[in-house]
């Protein structure tokens, strides 16, 4: 055997383990192949899975840990008789998404993360049915969940509720005054909205903390304002923009997506350190909600992929934003991740690297 052979085997193979793995699409399976190309791009989401023995078996978790595990050998799973491909997607996914249709990317994202957590045996106890108490506790929830706050302020009666919440993405929606970029949308989003009338609903600590403002519970108070803002970051970050009205149509706008985005104007403590985020990746939709066709592209090892299907092929950052029918301008799901490789609160570093192959 040559060494010029030896060589050529070297950087195919070199190729292949950088490269996302092409995914058979069984039957309207684009959806779910876009989002499982991201959610394995979270090298720290893989990193967990593969190290975690606990799933029991015969469960979507275990059968979800299973396909990350074949998928990280780098090899295409374009065989429809890959077991790990086929049992995911035949007796899992598609029971869990309501069947063979096409369906809607970040609800099956938010299936995936609510089920590897949920189904987890070291958090069945009682606290952790709670779906926020989980989010917070669990260490897929820490890598995923934002915390925020939202804040209603009526000054008429001198009343102020914050509250928290816990989510998985935030939903933008750049219609509201026709907005072209990622980040007109994020301060729209976070900015102060005046409120027409707030329906005043006293909690038992409010009317103990303000009795004099019983006379108004359950009243309309005029002149309010609501306002969200970021308790905390995760190591990813998942931004949804709205892609289709009320009657399930494309709303095909163009929207700049930034590759580096700072949430710190957006904190409810300012003066907490904020580190930037990388665009690592996005799910295209083309078409209508219930007939269209989904691509993803991932951020591996410093260079773009364009993952439709089966196909793979890099990309450059030029051609994903001059590309008409799927470039990043027409993404519905973007993929941020913290900056620096920085640890997160479960101690597991974020980093999107190159794929090691494992047996």
């Amino acid at each position: 055997m040559n060494i010029k052979y030896l060589l050529t085997i070297l950087i195919i193979s070199s190729s292949l383990l950088s490269a996302p793995p092409g995914l058979y699409n069984f039957q309207n399976t684009c959806y779910l192949n876009s989002s499982l190309q991201n959610l394995f791009n979270c090298q720290a989401l893989r990193q967990y899975l593969v190290g975690k023995k606990t799933y029991l078996p015969n469960t979507f978790a275990s059968s979800f840990r299973a396909l990350i595990q074949e998928m990280q050998k780098g090899l295409p799973l374009l065989d429809k008789k890959n077991r790990q491909l086929n049992d995911f997607v035949l007796n899992y996914a598609y029971p869990v998404m309501g069947g063979c249709d096409q369906q809607d990317a970040t609800e099956f994202i938010e299936h995936v993360l609510n089920l590897l957590m949920e189904q987890d045996p070291a958090y069945q106890a009682p606290q952790f049915k709670d779906p926020n108490t989980l989010k917070r506790e669990h260490a897929i929830g820490k890598l995923f969940s934002l915390g925020q706050t939202l804040t209603v302020n009526c000054p008429s009666i001198n009343f102020t509720r914050t509250r928290p919440q816990i989510d998985y993405e935030i939903r933008l929606n750049p219609q509201v005054r026709d907005y072209t970029t990622v980040a007109e949308c994020l301060q729209n989003y976070f900015a102060a909205e005046k409120l027409d009338t707030y329906k005043l609903d006293l909690d038992e600590a409010e009317k103990t903390q303000r009795p004099d403002l019983i006379p108004h519970n359950q009243t309309y108070i005029h002149d309010c304002t609501h306002r969200l803002a970021l308790q905390h970051t995760s190591e990813f970050v998942i931004i949804a923009l709205k892609r289709f009205d009320n009657n399930r149509r494309k709303l095909g706008q163009d929207i700049t997506v930034e590759p580096i985005i700072n949430f710190a104007p957006y904190m409810a403590n300012p003066t907490l350190p904020t580190p930037n985020y990388e665009l690592i990746g996005s799910i295209v939709q083309m078409g209508s909600l219930s007939g269209g066709h989904y691509v993803a592209y991932v951020k591996s090892n410093g260079s773009w992929y364009l993952c439709n299907d089966e196909v793979v092929k890099k990309i450059s950052w030029q051609e994903m934003q001059t590309d008409k029918h799927q470039g990043i301008h027409q993404s519905y799901i973007l993929f941020y991740q913290r900056q620096n490789g920085q640890r997160t609160p479960n101690g597991i570093t974020g980093k999107c690297s190159k794929i090691t192959a494992r047996g």
